[in-house]
């Protein structure tokens, strides 16, 4: 029998790709539309089924993952055909709407990597991927897919800083399929790095990994956005202020960033040379690098923690970027930043400006994604140091 895939070669599969296995149905998504399939990604949007975890997070264990949410005692089901609020440290689960076909789970040549939207993580939300059968999150190998997997999917989902309203059809996470081993598709050495990455200043070359810019900017020269959350009074700000929609809204709908977000300016070092920042305790920063990023067509980075927790933080980066990024923006600029999550863990520490915070990892495209034909609106191409675009702008 002749496969769909016989003459594909190894690489992240392409935007084209996926559209095919969507309609031969070997991938089954209910009501797919094109703003589904990203140039590198599928948006897993939620389907109407959630359920609340009674006891925290509880790790894949791969058995059957709906069986258990609904006979183990540690989760009940919740409502959800209409927005509900999710509160502050509190674990879901939704099901998926996104599930594999027998056939495609028998091919043992399709893994799998998740990871949350950007526009997501932003608002300090943990999301990670489920697929029944698995013992891990956020993701999946061939020979655990044909052996033990269901084809259903679900996300798990964590509030931090916020409160947040969601909604079924609406997309938190991001799947991001390859054809073969994801280290079959990797692309190592420096020359993919010189050609990609944009340093900013003197370096002796482009080494693939990511530091941290403080130089200020913006009209008040600030280094960081913090989440606005500290002490009684912040505790007294989340039960008052508005939960913050998951979804694309209006722009007069979205919340004022006052009083969920501060603005912060990073500290002159000696003989005011450098900046440096102090990361507070359980305190939540968006960040951004120094370097920018430029992909070609043929080309998909994740962008890995160099350490997830970094001395006393966390350090994150809703991690896909898809081929193109960087060379469509609206200014002409070359390159665009990319944006860090970091969240202070027990004791407060400092950051300096260039520190080095994360790694690229480059994979080969399986087929060219389709160009896209005019410069892109998208927040996150033409972005510098952004708050989620589930956030008004500032005023003032």
């Amino acid at each position: 029998m002749s496969n769909l895939w016989n003459s594909w070669v190894p690489g992240v599969l392409s935007n084209k790709q996926v559209r095919e296995l969507i309609a031969k149905r070997y991938l089954l998504y209910m009501d797919s539309t094109s703003s589904d399939i990203d140039l590198s990604a599928i948006n897993l949007r939620l389907a109407p089924e959630a359920w609340q975890m009674l006891n925290g997070a509880v790790k894949p264990f791969g058995a059957d993952y709906e069986y258990f949410l609904n006979r183990s005692g540690y989760a009940k089901p919740i409502g959800f055909q209409n927005p509900i609020e999710l509160q502050t440290r509190t674990t879901y689960v939704f099901k998926l709407q996104l599930e594999f076909d027998k056939e495609f789970r028998r091919a043992k040549r399709f893994h799998g990597h998740a990871t949350g939207r950007s526009s997501v993580g932003r608002v300090d939300v943990l999301t990670r991927l489920i697929v029944e059968g698995m013992d891990q999150y956020e993701g999946f190998t061939a020979e655990q897919l044909e052996r033990d997997g269901s084809g259903k999917l679900f996300l798990e989902v964590t509030p931090i800083t916020f409160r947040v309203l969601v909604k079924p059809d609406i997309a938190l996470s991001q799947l991001r399929l390859f054809f073969g081993t994801p280290e079959s598709c990797l692309i190592k050495g420096n020359d993919i790095v010189e050609s990609t990455l944009r340093v900013q200043g003197e370096r002796e070359h482009a080494d693939g990994v990511l530091s941290l810019s403080l130089s200020p900017e913006q009209k008040d020269e600030i280094s960081a956005f913090r989440a606005d959350v500290e002490g009684a009074e912040g505790k007294a700000k989340q039960s008052t202020r508005k939960p913050v929609s998951l979804w694309d809204m209006d722009e007069a709908d979205k919340p004022a960033p006052v009083g969920y977000w501060e603005r912060v300016k990073a500290d002159k070092g000696v003989e005011n040379r450098d900046w440096f920042l102090p990361i507070e305790h359980g305190r939540f920063y968006i960040l951004k690098s120094d370097e920018r990023l430029r992909l070609p067509a043929g080309v998909a980075v994740y962008c890995k923690p160099s350490d997830e927790t970094i001395g006393e933080m966390r350090i994150h980066y809703a991690g896909f970027v898809h081929p193109w990024f960087g060379t469509n923006r609206q200014d002409q600029e070359e390159g665009t930043p990319l944006i860090f999550e970091v969240r202070g863990h027990d004791l407060p520490t400092v950051l300096g400006h260039k520190e080095k915070l994360a790694r690229l990892e480059y994979y080969r495209m399986s087929d060219d994604p389709e160009c896209p034909k005019e410069k892109s609106t998208s927040p996150y191409e033409n972005q510098s140091l952004e708050l989620s675009k589930f956030f008004g702008q500032w005023k003032n």
